[in-house]
């Protein structure tokens, strides 16, 4: 009888000692919510303190910080939470930068990372009839639609691929660049299908250019083709020119640097897909002279840079063309042979304004004509920044041919003023519009007609990412 009490009274405290080991759901919820309550309490005082005007002396701040009790589970927490943020930095991260900065998947060591962008740019064209345009008085286009792809490795190499869906003929390769770091920054080498330096408005990426045409002698010289987006091989690098120091309230430093680049291309200009081989944007050279070039650069200050550039060609026949912003042909001239050039160009962006210019010079020597002309553009945000924002701007610009192959050509410069202003409605789309007047000091040679000066408006709908 004795051991059938012992057994009942056994089955009885059983349960009640299972429940203090282990107590109810409902009392854990309960101390859960009361953690917090308590974490939000203490949120709350510092909140009041942090408030623009709170007095260090107030009853709120006085009060000191509630504490949180700590518990087996709030270190069970905790040593869960580290497990997640360990396996995370195990895995591959993707996502979007923002203000048209791309699409990236990255490694989980960082050292592998490849970036997605494109943009495309639908403008519309409105001129007067006196420039005899082939589309009349106005006309819409796509005038760049590109994708872009982008690969880094270890931060010592990267490949950057451009295509562009837009170009004259059909998709074209636009670009396809290795680059790698042999001694750091200080010296690269790039090689394959990329925009030489020469020109630093022309290496201003299409997709930030302030105004929507580039200036009329540079463009001139694309015609040739040359400059712009060549085939060849580069060294450069960028190297300290001096002392760092404070350039700013945030304790960043500054470190004034100079920049170089020297290199040999094919020189035939294969930007597009009409090429003079018909290869789509990839063209061989025509001839066995090569195009070299030699560009420095020199920044003294955060917001101050400056730039020389020196080119030399022995080409095949070539055809120059100085024409409107419109694309209209005013004179066309043929220059073959020997050519060399330079090119000058400044920056200045104080804060929101910006001040920037940049002139060329070539001689072609063979054909004893001589092409000059250079821009000078200011723009300033008067609201926002490239994030959204309004920017104004004004340029003022002149082209000019001189010598014997204008023998006989009535008139030989344009002189062009751009007042135009971009809408950046977010990072990814801005609008811009660029009232272009143009003075043509005589009839030239490529059917313009007589009259002195032409009005355009250009008008652009950019989206990027």
């Amino acid at each position: 009888m004795t051991w059938v009490l012992a057994w009942g009274a056994a089955m009885l405290t059983a349960p009640l000692a299972a429940a203090d080991q282990h107590p109810p759901a409902i009392e854990e919820r309960l101390a859960a919510l009361e953690r917090r309550n308590l974490e939000l309490e203490r949120e709350m005082q510092e909140l009041r303190r942090l408030q623009p005007g709170a007095r260090s002396d107030s009853p709120a701040a006085m009060k000191p910080p509630v504490p949180i009790p700590s518990s087996a589970e709030d270190s069970e927490l905790a040593l869960i939470d580290s497990r997640v943020h360990a396996a995370l930095a195990d895995q591959w991260q993707a996502g979007l930068h923002p203000d048209g900065g791309g699409f990236f998947l990255r490694s989980p060591d960082e050292k592998i990372q490849l970036k997605l962008l494109g943009y495309v740019q639908a403008q519309g064209t409105l001129t007067d009839g006196a420039s005899d345009a082939s589309f009349g008085h106005g006309d819409f286009r796509v005038r760049r639609a590109r994708i872009d792809l982008l690969a880094n490795f270890s931060d010592e190499y990267d490949l950057f691929l451009e295509f562009d869906g837009a170009a004259t003929g059909g998709t074209a390769l636009r670009i396809a660049r290795i680059n790698a770091k042999l001694s750091d920054d200080a010296l690269q080498f790039s090689a394959g299908k990329f925009i030489t330096p020469f020109s630093t408005a022309n290496n201003v990426s299409s997709r930030n250019l302030d105004t929507i045409e580039r200036y009329i002698a540079l463009n001139s010289m694309f015609s040739l083709p040359a400059l712009d987006t060549q085939i060849g091989a580069m060294l450069w690098g960028t190297v300290p020119a001096g002392r760092s120091r404070n350039a700013g309230e945030a304790g960043e430093t500054f470190q004034p640097s100079f920049t170089y680049h020297f290199g040999v291309w094919n020189g035939n200009n294969s930007g597009g897909a009409e090429t003079m081989d018909g290869v789509g944007g990839n063209a061989r050279d025509a001839n066995g002279a090569k195009e070299v070039q030699l560009k420095l650069r020199y920044q003294p200050a955060p917001a101050l840079e400056f730039g020389l550039g020196f080119d030399y060609n022995d080409a095949a026949t070539k055809e120059l063309r100085l024409a409107s912003l419109s694309g209209v042909p005013y004179i066309v001239v043929d220059v073959p042979g020997l050519r060399y050039g330079a090119s000058a160009d400044f920056l200045w962006t104080p804060g929101r304004f910006s001040l920037r210019g940049e002139a060329l010079h070539f001689e072609f020597d063979d054909a004893g004509t001589r092409l000059s002309g250079g821009f000078l553009q200011a723009a300033a945000f008067i609201t926002g920044d490239h994030s959204g924002g309004v920017q104004p701007l004004v340029r003022v610009e002149h082209a000019a041919l001189e010598g014997g192959a204008l023998s006989g050509i009535e008139g030989n410069a344009i002189t062009a003023f751009t007042a135009g202003v971009n809408w950046f409605l977010n990072g990814n789309l801005r609008f811009q519009v660029n009232y272009i007047g143009e003075f043509y000091d005589g009839p030239g040679n490529a059917g313009i007609g007589g009259e002195s000066f032409r009005n355009t408006v250009l008008g652009q709908l950019q989206f990027k990412f």
